[in-house]
């Protein structure tokens, strides 16, 4: 049997929940958005929701942010 290994998630804060729907916005689609952060739709779309994701997710979020906020 097997085990799966650590499967925490962990919560985007307030702000960085606020500056990704805002990030959102500049894209025409989903799609063209999670394209430009490195994920899934669908992985989008629930992190915004929930506000919550795999720390690998919530790091790619925050990178994506980040080179926005230093023009990257």
């Amino acid at each position: 049997m097997e085990t799966v290994a650590n499967k925490k998630s962990r919560s985007l804060t307030r702000g960085e929940r606020k500056a990704l729907k805002e990030f959102r916005k500049q894209f025409d689609t989903d799609v063209a958005c999670a394209a430009a952060i490195g994920i899934d739709r669908n992985v989008l779309v629930r992190v915004m929701l929930a506000g919550s994701a795999a720390p690998e997710t919530v790091e790619k979020i925050i990178a994506a942010l980040n080179d926005v906020d230093t023009g990257g």
